[in-house]
């Protein structure tokens, strides 16, 4: 009549755990999904209105300035979820701190070498 941990609870918190990694990964996918499908609308817009004639010439142009702003503004919540707007520029970011890091143990080596 303890109340150690059980066998039960562990494998409940390890389901858990696998839960979270599985729902952080069906997030990036949803949020990579929504952000293609509204950018690509916005591409495509413009070409299926002038092609069924809702809108043409001077309408269609002020259409795509609008619709490019509204497409991006409407995609921004989605890129800290998202891989395809925040992996590119992590894994810059993780070349350039090691290469700092490598500097800096070229450095360090060198100031105990003068020592």
């Amino acid at each position: 009549m303890g109340y150690g941990v059980s066998t039960t609870a562990l494998i409940y918190a390890g389901i858990v755990l696998l839960e979270i990694f599985l729902m952080i990964k069906v997030v990036r996918i949803f949020a990579n999904v929504m952000i293609i499908a509204i950018l690509g609308l916005t591409v495509l817009s413009p070409i299926i209105l002038e092609a069924t004639g809702i809108l043409m010439g001077d309408m269609l142009f002020a259409y795509t300035l609008f619709a490019g702003v509204i497409g991006v503004i409407l995609t921004v919540p989605l890129w800290s979820a998202s891989s395809i707007m925040t992996g590119i520029s992590q894994k810059h970011d993780i070349a350039e701190l090691k290469k700092e890091i490598e500097e800096l143990k070229e450095k360090t080596n060198q100031s105990e070498t003068f020592k």
